[in-house]
């Protein structure tokens, strides 16, 4: 079986955005899969640039690795 995993990485820079500019973004990216389980991950690097990486995870298949 193997792992359906897609994953989507935005990089923000932290001078030109605001938190909550990045939320939004976040948000946006979030609902353009409403049928997906995601998993966030931000960090800012070295260079002040935001990470944002997004692990959209298909619900199906996630439920059934649980039982």
């Amino acid at each position: 079986m193997t792992n359906n995993v897609k994953t989507v990485e935005l990089y923000l820079e932290s001078q030109k955005y605001t938190n909550k500019e990045v939320i939004e973004n976040i948000e946006k990216a979030v609902n353009e899969f409403p049928e997906k389980d995601v998993k966030v991950n931000i960090q800012i690097n070295e260079w002040g640039v935001y990470e944002i990486k997004l692990e959209y995870l298909d619900r199906r298949r996630r439920r059934g690795r649980t039982k």
